[in-house]
């Protein structure tokens, strides 16, 4: 963590010409202050990669999708499940109007809101992002599957 504040300070010089590099370098502080378990540093870093990005307009990315995932998990299991699933959904919104709500992005962000909504014991959403997470996987073929399943 030598380097934190070097790395930090070169967030805050290149933000407004590289957004996309500030915000994987704050994540990526962030990232490695979760793995220290020293969280709240760990969560004050990636909501700045978050909001980096969101800032921008570049939350629909897939390493944009990657930060919110990895920013949205800590702050559920910190108890902001809330938080996590606004974050998540607005990702999800901005994948499914710059990109498409059939890719790989979008049904790891329906799966990643499901497994909060599991968190939060609201099995009846949760089973609802869930479905639309398999059917965006598999389509068609997985929309019969979990129909069957109900």
């Amino acid at each position: 963590m030598q380097y934190e504040q070097r790395a930090v300070k070169l967030c805050e010089e290149i933000a407004t010409v590289n957004p996309h590099l500030a915000a994987n370098i704050y994540g990526n502080i962030g990232g490695l202050y979760h793995t220290e378990n020293q969280l709240d540093k760990a969560k004050y870093y990636m909501e700045l990669a978050y909001q980096t990005l969101v800032d921008s307009g570049i939350d629909f990315t897939n390493d944009a999708v990657i930060q919110v995932c990895n920013y949205a998990n800590l702050a559920a299991s910190m108890g902001e499940p809330r938080k996590a699933i606004q974050a998540l959904k607005r990702c999800a919104n901005a994948v499914k109007e710059y990109n498409s709500e059939n890719s790989s992005d979008y049904a790891n962000l329906a799966w990643d809101i499901g497994c909060i909504y599991t968190q939060m014991r609201d099995k009846d959403t949760a089973v609802m992002y869930f479905k639309t997470a398999l059917y965006r996987f598999m389509g068609k073929r997985a929309g019969a599957i979990a129909n069957e399943a109900d």
